[in-house]
């Protein structure tokens, strides 16, 4: 080995290749599809977004109205108030 090898460290040796080096490009038409995706997403779910929230008033209402909450564990003598 010379002198230059050892100065210039495992790094150098990593670098040495048989194949040119990579430069990306930008991926236009991916982006484009991903714009596409998320609009219709978009489009489809913000119509359901009101049905979504009644859904989930009335299930938050049917477990209070029974003692229980969103923790399993919840039991109604939790909700007892300290003395």
């Amino acid at each position: 080995m010379s002198s230059e090898d050892e100065s210039a460290g495992p790094a150098a040796r990593l670098v040495d290749t048989v194949t040119p080096g990579y430069v990306g490009r930008p991926d236009s038409e991916m982006h484009a599809i991903g714009l596409l995706l998320g609009g219709i997403m978009l489009v489809v779910l913000i119509p359901l977004l009101p049905f979504i929230a009644v859904l989930w008033a009335v299930n938050r209402l049917a477990n209070a109205r029974r003692g229980t909450d969103l923790d399993p564990n919840f039991t109604r003598q939790d909700r007892t108030r300290p003395s």
